[in-house]
């Protein structure tokens, strides 16, 4: 039977760490890549996990759930925002004659919203990122490496595209 640990992360958000790696539950993580948003949801979590090993002090700690609780904060935004002008799309595209001036520009505000989560996501890790010092930027490094080599070089275990997520909810309880 294969080995696990459950911890609680960031208020009691359960993780349970295999051979597989790091498993989450309530996060809705699917397939097996590892993209921006899963390296969104994931690493800033498993950095506050392992706090004491990586040599975080309190203060970090509490920026790092800062920064992260407003990231999530806006990526619910964005999202709602998304919502919204797919119905309107919908709407646009399901009358007896189509509105093609509206559709085609909620089409264009939708993928311009999600361009929009890319960039939020990279600026909300960038600023986690400078609460490290180089050197436990070094130690999270070492650690997503061998995460990333005890999860993907297993055989038979090929790396998926991942699909497209919605953040629907921040998981209750995980800041």
């Amino acid at each position: 039977m294969e080995d696990t640990t459950m911890r609680h992360g960031m208020g009691g958000v359960m993780h349970r760490e295999t051979k597989m790696g790091l498993a989450m539950t309530g996060l809705g993580l699917r397939g097996m890549g590892l993209g921006l948003r899963a390296m969104f949801r994931l690493l800033p979590l498993r950095i506050i996990m392992h706090a004491e090993e990586l040599g975080l002090s309190d203060e970090q700690v509490n920026r790092f759930r800062d920064r992260y609780s407003d990231a999530w904060k806006e990526m619910i935004q964005l999202n709602s925002h998304i919502k919204v002008n797919m119905i309107d799309l919908k709407n646009a595209v399901m009358r007896e004659d189509m509105d093609m001036k509206t559709a085609e520009d909620k089409a264009r505000e939708i993928g311009r919203l999600k361009g929009e989560k890319s960039v939020a996501m990279i600026h909300a890790m960038h600023d986690m990122r400078e609460i490290l010092t180089q050197e436990q930027f070094n130690r999270v490094r070492d650690m997503v490496t061998n995460w990333f080599k005890s999860t993907f070089e297993m055989p038979g275990m090929e790396m998926e595209e991942e699909e497209e997520e919605e953040y629907e909810d921040m998981p209750e309880g995980s800041v």
